[in-house]
């Protein structure tokens, strides 16, 4: 969404108030996925007046966690570099995190990332909604679809300041490995971010597939080789018009 009125952002902090004080009728003003990632914190046990996590790998998990995702974090680097570009000196910062909603890398101006480790945009943290509540990271992992959370619109407090735009990214067997995440000033919400993000990801995911059928191609051609090499029978291959490409 644009940019909300103080009155329209007004509203939804009332609802907040409401909601987690225990008044749960009044939420006519909030997005239907809004007030259902709510109830799902508050049946997880989120404390709504938290939001740093706790659930921080050690350097070992970390590691491990990085290892298996290298080729996913690799790819991903210079996309996540070039929407850093395009929102340089905004206050967003660009996230990448694993399968399970742990975060892997993020980009951003450095005094940013500093200012922001009470919410933990390090590396090695966990941003599910049962961990932090909604958000451009959880909530994207919870629908598997893009989506953008604003102010007030999270379920704890310590992220109002923020707007979330987070979108998953898939395989080739369509399995979810990791998701994109840009966070910012609330007061600078617009869908334009989520947006972006969004075609960050098919970019990162055309570039998986190009990777993945390179690795298939090399190992054809190691195992065509490998057949030259020991058979002592002459050996022909045509292409599908029927004609001789190689003896």
């Amino acid at each position: 969404m644009v940019a909300a009125s103080n009155g329209e952002w007004d509203k939804i902090e009332n609802c907040w108030e409401n909601f987690i004080n225990g008044r749960r009728g009044d939420l006519e003003s909030l997005q239907p996925e809004i007030v259902d990632a709510w109830q799902r914190c508050a049946h997880a046990g989120v404390d709504p007046r938290a939001g740093l996590s706790s659930q921080i790998l050690d350097e070992t998990s970390l590691q491990a966690m990085l290892n298996r995702n290298r080729e996913l974090i690799d790819i991903a680097r210079p996309f996540m570099g070039k929407l850093h570009q395009f929102v340089a000196g905004s206050g967003f910062v660009v996230l990448l995190a694993d399968s399970n909603g742990y975060l892997m890398a993020a980009s951003g101006d450095h005094d940013i990332l500093t200012q922001s480790e009470d919410i933990n945009f390090l590396p090695g943290a966990c941003w599910r909604e049962d961990e932090i509540g909604n958000n451009g990271v959880g909530t994207a992992l919870t629908l598997q679809r893009p989506v953008q959370v604003s102010g007030a619109e999270h379920f704890c407090q310590k992220h109002h300041g923020w707007t979330c735009s987070g979108a998953p990214i898939f395989d080739e067997q369509n399995q979810l490995i990791g998701i994109l995440e840009m966070s910012g000033p609330v007061e600078r919400t617009h869908l334009h971010t989520l947006g972006m993000v969004v075609a960050a990801v098919e970019a990162i995911s055309d570039q998986l597939r190009i990777q993945q059928k390179n690795h298939e191609m090399l190992l054809l051609n190691q195992r065509l080789s490998s057949i030259y090499h020991t058979v002592s029978d002459g050996i022909i291959t045509v292409d599908a018009e029927g004609l001789i490409t190689q003896v």
